[in-house]
């Protein structure tokens, strides 16, 4: 079964979550895991885009990852991660491009990234998680996403088409 949405995570990484500009922001994590979680669920393939030389994605969510098969971790080497992803994409088609983008730094390398796949392909449709970028996502940049979301929009709207989909 072809899984609809791919989640890309951005630069959820130990350097940036506790020792960045913007102090601790390990409080993030509980609310990422839970929307691993959710993805999990629903069988969403996962990108976890890391920066090169910054160590690894926190553990609290690869833990959780270790033996999900839809997953992948893509490591940029500056801001914007768009080409690898768009490269994995096509060169892994079964990988849905309807993309649901959270992450760190969202003025840097989360928009980069959006904004970059926007100008590579016109083929891929982004929502950025509003609630889950830090700090916020620059709208009226360039061109915008195609949709705003909010972590409950997606957590309660999925939920009940999974659960109408299997009863």
């Amino acid at each position: 079964m072809k899984h609809e949405k791919t989640l890309v995570i951005v630069d959820m990484q130990n350097y940036f979550l506790r020792g960045s500009d913007y102090g601790d922001l390990s409080y993030m994590i509980p609310t990422f895991t839970e929307l691993i979680l959710h993805a999990m669920k629903n069988q969403w393939g996962i990108i976890l885009l890391e920066f090169s030389s910054c160590g690894e994605t926190a553990k609290e969510i690869t833990s959780i990852l270790q033996n999900y098969d839809r997953k992948v971790v893509l490591e940029k080497e500056e801001q914007s991660g768009a080409k690898l992803i768009l490269d994995f994409l096509i060169s892994n088609g079964w990988w849905p491009t309807d993309l649901i983008v959270c992450g760190l730094y969202g003025d840097e390398c989360v928009y980069r990234t959006v904004n970059d796949l926007l100008g590579l392909s016109d083929s891929i449709k982004i929502s950025i998680i509003d609630d889950m970028v830090y700090p916020p996502y620059p709208y009226g940049c360039d061109d915008p996403p195609e949709e705003s979301l909010t972590f409950q929009k997606i957590i309660s709207k999925k939920d009940k088409e999974y659960e109408q989909a299997i009863n």
